[in-house]
C-alpha cells in the first residue's frame, strides 16, 4: 500500500519498520520479507506489485470506509479469506493511525 504512489517516504517506512519489528506474530521470515520491500534502492518489481492487487481484487472483500479502523479490519478480512480467521492486529492499527492510510488502499482496490 505504501508503494502505491511510488514515494516512500522516510516517515513512512519508519511507521511501518516500527510496527513489524513489534509485531511478535511474524516468522522471521516473514519479517525478513516485509523489511526488504521498505527497500528503497530495490523496491518490490512490478510483477510483485501487481500480484499483490490483483490478490486483493480478487478476493472481492471491499474496503469499508466507515470502520473505524478500515484498513486493519480489511487486512484481516482478507486474512480470515485466505487462511485461518486472525484477531485484528494492533500493528496495523498503529499503522494506519500514523500515516491516515485508508485513503491509499482505496486506490488500490
Amino acid at each position: 500500500m505504501i508503494w502505491s504512489d511510488d514515494l516512500l517516504s522516510y516517515s513512512e517506512v519508519s511507521v511501518v519498520k516500527k510496527a513489524i519489528e513489534q509485531d511478535t506474530s511474524l516468522t522471521k521470515e516473514e519479517h525478513h520479507y516485509l523489511l526488504q520491500c521498505l527497500d528503497k534502492k530495490n523496491p518490490p518489481a512490478n510483477e510483485e506489485l501487481k500480484h499483490w492487487k490483483n490478490v486483493i481484487s480478487n478476493s472481492n472483500i471491499k474496503l469499508i470506509e466507515s470502520d473505524t479502523y478500515p484498513l486493519a479490519t480489511f487486512s484481516q478480512k482478507m486474512v480470515a479469506h485466505h487462511f485461518e480467521a486472525f484477531p485484528l492486529n494492533e500493528h496495523l492499527k498503529d499503522i494506519e493511525v500514523n500515516l491516515g492510510s485508508a485513503q491509499s488502499l482505496q486506490s488500490l482496490i
